[in-house]
């Protein structure tokens, strides 16, 4: 056995360019739930470094270890393994035999301190895994009897399968790929697997995270965003990823904005679980499982909702408010916009998208409720559905500007923030075919959101406009949301032509930079590692000032993306 000792002279990186490069930095590999137990706090999380062929030891420690100084001609690799070729001859394999061990053919030069990762050789192959202190009692660093070819064959049936289950025929008209559509494919499909922890500790089903690193927890709309995805690979998957969710809820019926095994965050985050949950029934409308699950959610979801009305207007003009905090690089991380402009006045203010979102809910809730037999509760949750959109109406619409608008209740006055917020009503039917015509204008509009990439998180023409996460950039959930709303209005062509554009922008920088980002640019000048995120663009400095890569929604999004145009979507269901 051998500790590992730091070296004293670092390893000079190479040079590597772009999309012309097989080897990409920032990109994950962990040990997927897919494969077996995870572990939360200890799981060892590698990241791809950049600008030299090595691994970053993110999780539970730093350390890095060095592969070669040379660029692969070859680099193939799933959320768990890792094939090299060289231009010399020789190759090299890594494959994860478990949460806490790695199984490698090939040399490597680790660099860290003596209570870093322990080194073990059994012939030609390596076993580096982490020290006793971070194990449990049950797990030994034992060789696998596979050979590291063998086991990554192993790792890789599940992508396998849910390629082919992705690609297969399916209702309506067949969508031609683009060339780039199988490398993004593949990526999502992988990134997806490495997302997906194993139930622990008061988490009783399956659950993802954004990324397993930085991020590490689940949160609760993102959750809702990957079943979006999943629901497509495997429904009972998808089914437990918005139940760990509920695991977490609390007594009253509060649930969480982020969440672990052991503890929750204490503010909640937009209110979608439900239609998680009908994504789920529209993929498989006659899977019983769904069924039953949805009627064993029923009563929960019912709850949270309750808690977000006696809890949420504080003003009683009967719009809900985010909740607001003091940090001015996120105001309001309830509402999922952390540092949005609509945030900066620090005044609550009535959400037209909290507001949209809920009156989604409360018709979803309806449907429910009459797929259960209960009349008189469907005919409850449809009537807070119509009066909660004719408050929207009321309160939000600009009838000049054609857009709808937060709403300070305080001084009975709109906010001035020209925000992707905006559009929600279109999910929640409040948006008539007049005003909806109105947002499609401003969706077209090249000084507003008629961005290069739509659609932008603040109009081009706002004066808070910036390229800072939610200031400007463009988000794949919103542009996701916006789609959805187009085509519950009957706006196909329009709702066609957002998933183009947000299609070719993913397979385009997969082919450049092979990650899905947390954002983007909207007029299109930088690439997302370019991007501010709150307050600056400083990666050296803390993983919070630099766009996220592998990052969850961006990879299950596109693969919901590729479906048929319409395919699940029932306008009937948010009338």
């Amino acid at each position: 056995m051998i500790h590992l000792k730091k070296l004293k002279k670092e390893v000079k990186p190479m040079d590597s360019s772009g999309e012309n490069s097989p080897w990409f930095g920032g990109q994950l590999l962990t040990f997927s739930a897919l494969e077996g137990p995870t572990d939360f706090e200890n799981g060892l999380v590698l990241r791809t470094s950049f600008g030299r062929a090595a691994l970053d030891v993110m999780l539970p420690f730093r350390d890095s270890i060095v592969i070669d100084n040379v660029i692969p001609v070859s680099c193939r690799m799933g959320s768990d393994w890792m094939m090299l070729e060289w231009a010399r001859g020789g190759s090299f394999r890594l494959v994860f035999v478990n949460s806490y061990s790695i199984l490698i053919d090939g040399d490597i030069r680790p660099l860290g301190d003596s209570s870093s990762l322990v080194l073990r050789r059994s012939g030609k192959y390596s076993l580096l895994s982490l020290p006793a202190l971070f194990l449990p009692e049950r797990e030994k660093a034992e060789f696998p009897t596979l050979s590291p070819d063998d086991l990554i064959r192993e790792r890789r049936r599940w992508e396998a399968a849910a390629e082919r289950r992705i690609t297969a025929p399916s209702p309506g008209a067949p969508r031609a790929p683009s060339p780039r559509a199988p490398k993004a494919l593949r990526k999502a499909l992988t990134q997806i697997k490495g997302m997906v922890y194993a139930p622990e500790g008061r988490i009783r089903h399956r659950w993802s995270t954004p990324d397993r690193w930085p991020h590490r927890k689940m949160w609760l709309w993102d959750s809702v965003f990957h079943a979006a995805g999943v629901r497509h690979l495997d429904p009972a998957l998808a089914r437990d990823l918005i139940s760990a969710v509920f695991d977490c809820q609390e007594q009253n019926g509060f649930i969480p904005h982020m969440m672990t095994p052991e503890g929750s965050s204490e503010i909640t985050q937009p209110p979608v679980l439900g239609m998680g949950i009908s994504l789920i029934l529209e993929k498989s409308p006659d899977d019983s499982g769904s069924s039953h699950w949805m009627a064993e959610l029923y009563r929960p979801l019912s709850r949270y909702l309750s808690w977000l009305e006696h809890r949420r207007d504080t003003d009683g003009d009967g719009l809900l408010e985010w909740f607001t905090e003091e940090n001015e690089n996120c105001r309001s991380g309830e509402s999922g916009m952390d540092n949005s402009v609509r945030f900066d006045s620090g005044l609550p203010l009535g959400a037209v998208d909290f507001n949209s979102f809920l009156s989604q809910e409360y018709s979803l809730m309806s449907r429910f409720a009459r797929m259960l037999g209960r009349e008189g509760e469907a005919r409850e949750w449809g009537e807070k559905h119509r009066a909660l959109n004719e408050r929207i109406n009321r309160l939000c619409w600009d009838e000049e500007r054609g857009f709808y608008y937060d709403y300070y209740g305080a001084g009975e006055r709109r906010c001035s923030t020209e925000a992707v917020s905006g559009f929600m009503p279109l999910l929640c039917g409040a948006a008539d075919p007049g005003k909806a015509a109105r947002l499609v204008e401003a969706l077209k509009d090249p000084g507003r959101f008629g961005a290069p990439f739509p659609v932008p998180s603040i109009s081009l023409g706002d004066p808070g406009h910036d390229d800072d996460m939610w200031r400007g950039p463009a988000w794949v959930n919103m542009n996701w949301l916006i789609r959805r709303g187009l085509m519950l209005r009957g706006w196909n062509r329009e709702a066609e032509a957002l998933r183009n554009k947000t299609v070719t922008v993913l397979e385009n920088m997969i082919r450049r930079y092979g990650t899905f980002f947390e954002y983007y640019d909207c007029r299109e000048e930088k690439d997302p590692p370019e991007l501010k995120r709150k307050g600056k663009c400083a990666p050296g400095e803390s993983p919070y000032h630099q766009v996220f890569f592998d990052y969850g929604w961006s990879a299950c999004l596109y693969l919901d993306l590729l479906q048929p145009s319409g395919s699940g979507v029932h306008s009937e269901d948010y009338r």
